[in-house]
């Protein structure tokens, strides 16, 4: 019996420590700066990108149809501030006049995108990891773009 009561005190003790392990995967350290990433629908090989087609309105087949900028500055090891500016295909600012030469629907859209904006930012410093943000309803070609370019930021941040 004592064997036993023994054996069971082995194995929690072997089950705390590997979740205790596991608990700490998927953290990444970043060193500390701030780090500025550019992406841009003409720069992007249509090839990395296969899941998107040409159209009109995104003659490269990439996930950013126009422009998209990231400032993400990391302190102490974490991200503490992130800025996420981007344009559409022809170069508008996605802002708050973002749709508004548009059908009031269309303008609706548009504003979800630039709501979108500043969510995905709060998102990526309150979770500190970018496959943990989620999108946001109504901007998506945004959270792709984003994605993408933070992605890009945050590699360097590593480097």
């Amino acid at each position: 019996m004592r064997k036993s009561k023994l054996l069971r005190v082995a194995v929690l003790a072997v089950a705390f420590l590997t979740v205790l392990n596991l608990s700490g995967c998927g953290k990444v350290s970043y060193k500390d700066g701030t780090y500025t990433a550019h992406v841009d629908a003409n720069d992007v090989p249509k090839e990395e990108f296969d899941e998107f087609e040409e159209s009109e309105d995104n003659p490269s087949g990439s996930t950013v149809l126009g422009e998209a900028d990231v400032t993400i500055v990391i302190k102490d090891g974490k991200i503490t501030s992130c800025e996420y500016k981007a344009k559409d295909a022809k170069g508008q600012p996605k802002d708050e006049n973002y749709g508004r030469d548009g059908a009031p629907l269309s303008q609706k859209k548009a504003q979800k995108a630039v709501a979108g904006l500043k969510e995905y930012c709060n998102q990526l410093v309150e979770k500190q990891n970018i496959n943990d943000v989620d999108t946001v309803t109504g901007a998506t070609i945004s959270y792709d773009e984003f994605i993408e370019v933070a992605k890009a930021a945050l590699k360097k941040a590593k480097e």
